[in-house]
């Protein structure tokens, strides 16, 4: 891709089966929705620091994605963003970050290790963010939360925030 690369558009890549590496310019300034979207042979994919937010659906069905780079200005992980990524082992969330919006990592199968960044300002999870999430065992959410997901309008603990994480043993919630 071209260094002079602004903008990947929506549903851009959407598709393309055999694409299994991409390096996205770093002064990019906007990914569209669904921009590499069921892109399943992508292994790996570093975000540029000029990206705030992923957009929903962004790597939904990747696969075959297993390393993800994040930097540390990030806000917000869209919808489904990472929907089915069935090799993803670990991901780290920026402390920047502040809202995972629903099913951002639902799907992902062997996703074992989630950390949150020292003085992570996170304050909302989505529904169904970590749904099926079957391999993951443990996870300490930060302090600062205030909502775990909601149902018509209101605060709850979450519609199926860890719904069918079979393996799961542990959850320290903070307070």
């Amino acid at each position: 891709m071209p260094k002079s690369l602004e903008t990947i558009g929506t549903y851009a890549f959407y598709g393309c089966t055999d694409l299994d590496s991409i390096t996205i310019p770093a002064n990019l300034a906007s990914l569209g929705a669904s921009s590499f979207r069921g892109c399943s042979s992508l292994k790996a994919v570093a975000i540029p620091e000029n990206i705030t937010s992923l957009p929903n659906y962004l790597f939904y069905e990747c696969s075959a994605l297993t390393h993800v780079t994040l930097h540390p200005e990030l806000t917000t992980f869209g919808s489904y963003a990472f929907y089915g990524c069935t090799k993803l082992t670990s991901i780290d969330i920026p402390s920047s970050v502040t809202y995972l919006e629903n099913s951002a990592f639902s799907g992902c199968s062997v996703l074992d290790t989630i950390t949150f960044g020292a003085d992570s300002k996170l304050a909302r999870l989505g529904n169904m963010v970590f749904a099926d999430c079957t391999n993951l065992k443990n996870i300490v959410l930060p302090a600062g939360i205030t909502e775990f997901g909601h149902d018509n309008a209101q605060e709850t603990l979450g519609h199926s925030i860890f719904a069918r994480c079979s393996s799961l043993e542990s959850i320290a919630i903070p307070d």
